[in-house]
């Protein structure tokens, strides 16, 4: 037995074309990959909200690639305390005693052996300590036969401070810094406790 057809007798006949085109023209877009809620705002506060979101995302990703280590400028300070004190050592070597000359020698090895750990660790380059006034103090000293106790002198205070940088930089330096730092503490320490102060 074949299907029957129902038909509407109350059926209008055919629909204007005007009055549904709602439902075929006005389809729902698929939604994008990302989509963030954006509040009803004018298009310039959007164009605001976009530029400081956008700033401090930057800030963020600044902060977490080359920010890490925390503040590195007491790092480059105690790198340039260190090399001041090389060179003076260096010119200071000359006219000393064999006993200070072994306590140059030392200084000037461990503080070589500190920069070269270090340096790959500091951003920028390295303050400049660089004191022409200690060369000639040097050479009047060597010249009146006291360049022992001067260069001493010399020594006490710089490797002080030296020590004071290092304990700067370690305080906000990062994990794969800090060993390095305390070590090189240690270092000066022990020069400190030698029987020439």
């Amino acid at each position: 037995m074949p299907p029957q057809q129902t038909t509407n007798p109350q059926s209008p006949g055919p629909l204007p074309s005007d009055q549904y085109n709602f439902i075929l023209n006005n389809q729902s877009k698929p939604p994008g990959r990302f989509r963030l809620p954006v509040p009803n705002l004018p298009k310039p506060a959007k164009i605001i909200l976009g530029a400081v979101l956008g700033l401090f995302a930057f800030i963020i990703i600044y902060s977490i690639f080359f920010g890490s280590g925390g503040n590195r400028q007491p790092l480059a300070d105690a790198i340039g305390r260190s090399t001041e004190i090389v060179r003076v050592t260096e010119i200071a070597k000359a006219d000393l005693s064999d006993t200070n000359l072994a306590l140059a020698a030392t200084t000037q090895s461990v503080l070589s052996s500190n920069n070269s750990q270090l340096t790959k660790y500091a951003s920028g380059e390295a303050t400049s300590y660089l004191d022409n006034s200690i060369d000639a103090q040097l050479a009047s000293a060597a010249s009146n036969n006291q360049l022992d106790s001067t260069y001493i002198a010399y020594l006490v205070e710089n490797l002080t401070a030296y020590d004071s940088a290092l304990a700067a930089a370690s305080q906000n330096a990062s994990e794969d810094v800090r060993p390095l730092l305390d070590e090189a503490r240690r270092s000066i320490q022990t020069i400190l406790s030698a029987p020439q102060f």
